[in-house]
């Protein structure tokens, strides 16, 4: 029985595969191991040009050991160009999907080579320079008919209008994100036009203090989700974004105090912009950006369509040494003033108990939305403080369509459940006469 179940391993099992099995196999390869099987056999010869997704990375981690020449930087382009010629010839598929990544911090730049920018059949391009201080440089051709998805991170646009040419040569482009991306000083304005554009992500950690500020304007009718991350060092200007239905702001001033009252501009010209949305992310810091003086009641735009309402610090998109928090209660309210229908609050950093208590006006308004729509709560970070329980029994008591309220109990409140139950008593008995709000106690996210 054993000798049965014996497997000659000189038989070749994996050439017998039928050729879109090992075409699967290889798309899971770094691209320069599928080339390398072209050798195995005269049937393997051409099968890696077969693979539609190709993943290209420039430099190992030996590789920060040794000097990145030129000659290197030559041989990677040329093998670049070699793999797309093969890919490009109309008897066999044609390239779908390219991931380039340079790993050395240290390379001294190289062109994309030419027929990056020429593949007719690429629906995926993500680019990863790893060094914002080069310039794109792209070639007076270029053919992308088919790219649906671009997202190029740490590099920079040079001063020739390259950046917008790439853009406008993607006819049907969907999903766009622009990374760590420098701007030469001697270009201050950048647009990205395209009617095809789903979703824009803009991410900038520029934290240098400066009063040089780059101006990004944005025409996309047909944008649904806008994320935005960054120093403020951006000027977003937003134009016809009509169909907008989802928009994450996370933005945040690093510059002398001279600075701040431009930088509120910018966050109201921001939240201008996207006044149509219909799910709305805050990050604290966009918030406390609103502080920097004038009366925020009257400057910022009402949203009517707004539903959903998310306050927090979203720490996965900032470096970890910037993530603090910040409560900003009295522009919140403010905010709330603003949002006449909206049904879902979240705040997953809680609001300050000192700062409510120092600034008692602030629960004196009522927002329009407490009165008329909001059904949903979630609130963080809450340690069952006196000043806690009196702002949910301000809800309670405000908020009288209110369905749900959920509350994420710190680490400390979450190991006293007896604590919690004393406060949810105390919650449902205040609001019994107003509201059939469910409240439920959950440990912190």
């Amino acid at each position: 029985m054993a000798k049965d179940m014996e497997v000659d391993s000189s038989v070749d099992r994996i050439s017998a595969l039928p050729e879109g099995v090992i075409c699967h196999i290889l798309s899971f390869l770094p691209t320069k191991v599928a080339v390398q099987t072209s050798v195995l056999s005269t049937k393997w010869r051409k099968i890696y040009t077969l693979v539609s997704c190709i993943d290209l990375e420039f430099g190992t981690l030996d590789d920060d050991r040794e000097e990145i020449d030129a000659e290197k930087s030559n041989r990677f382009s040329n093998f670049v160009d070699r793999v797309f010629f093969f890919h490009d010839k109309p008897s066999i598929h044609s390239i779908q999907e390219l991931d380039i990544y340079n790993h050395h911090f240290a390379f001294l730049g190289m062109p994309l080579p030419a027929s990056v920018f020429s593949c007719e059949t690429l629906v995926v391009l993500k680019v990863n320079l790893n060094s914002s201080y080069h310039a794109l440089k792209v070639p007076a051709r270029i053919c992308l008919p088919n790219l649906k998805v671009l997202h190029m991170h740490d590099f920079s646009f040079s001063n020739d209008g390259s950046g917008e040419k790439l853009l406008s040569s993607c006819p049907v482009l969907e999903d766009l994100v622009l990374g760590s991306c420098a701007f030469n000083n001697d270009r201050s304005k950048f647009k990205i036009s395209n009617s095809s554009l789903r979703r824009l992500t803009l991410q900038d950690y520029y934290t240098e203090l400066s009063d040089q500020f780059v101006q990004i304007m944005i025409c996309a009718p047909n944008l649904l989700l806008f994320k935005c991350t960054s120093g403020l060092r951006l000027d977003v200007i937003l134009c016809n974004l009509s169909s907008l239905e989802d928009a994450h702001i996370n933005v945040r001033a690093y510059a002398h105090e001279v600075y701040l009252v431009s930088y509120r501009v910018r966050v109201l010209k921001l939240l201008l912009g996207i006044q149509g949305v219909k799910s709305l992310f805050l990050s604290n810091h966009t918030i406390e950006a609103l502080s920097y003086g004038g009366n925020l009641h009257a400057d910022l735009p009402t949203f009517h369509n707004l539903k959903f309402l998310q306050v927090d610090w979203p720490s996965v998109e900032y470096p970890r040494e910037f993530e603090d928090t910040i409560q900003t209660p009295k522009e919140l309210m403010d905010i709330l003033q603003k949002t006449p229908n909206l049904n879902y609050l979240g705040m997953r950093e809680g609001l300050e108990p000192d700062a409510l208590s120092q600034e008692k006006e602030i629960l004196n308004s009522i927002p329009q939305c407490f009165i008329s729509s909001l059904k949903r709560l979630d609130i963080a970070a809450f340690d069952g403080t006196a000043t806690d329980v009196h702002f949910l029994k301000y809800l309670l008591e405000n908020a009288t369509l209110l369905q749900k309220m959920s509350i994420f109990c710190t680490e400390k409140l979450s190991a006293n459940l007896e604590k919690q139950e004393e406060i949810k008593n105390e919650l449902e008995l205040f609001c019994a006469d107003t509201t059939s709000c469910v409240i439920e106690f959950l440990p912190s996210e």
